[in-house]
């Protein structure tokens, strides 16, 4: 299924552009496009993982998912994955804030990943 993902400063740099399309499999989850755009665009890790052992941290959810060898989702990342998620990534999706990272995408999603700013 086809997923749009919208990207905001610094992954719209990193990846080069401010939009990507991307297809995952059915019952893919957010935390798997994640992982999924870090392997299409490897530029993009940097700024999603931490330097750490395994995706064991993403937005409070100590479980990590990824893709199998032969797309199938499970539930132990392998060792090359990149280290722990960063605690500054916010996403979106179809406008509503992503809560919970292992959220089912559907087809035709719209996806946002920005950088979160605050200030005054």
């Amino acid at each position: 299924m086809k997923v749009t993902v919208r990207l905001l400063s610094p992954y719209s740099d990193a990846v080069g552009r401010p939009l990507v399309e991307v297809a995952v499999p059915d019952g893919a989850t957010v935390r798997h496009l994640v992982v999924h755009l870090c392997e299409q665009f490897p530029q993009l890790r940097p700024h999603i993982y931490e330097a750490g052992g395994g995706i064991t941290k993403f937005a409070g959810t100590p479980r990590a998912s990824d893709r199998g060898e032969k797309g199938e989702l499970r539930e132990t990342p392998p060792a090359e994955a990149g280290g722990e998620m960063t605690e500054y990534l916010t996403m979106f999706l179809n406008d509503r804030p992503v809560l919970d990272f292992d959220m089912v995408l559907g087809e035709g999603d719209e996806v946002l990943m920005m950088f979160p700013v605050s200030g005054g």
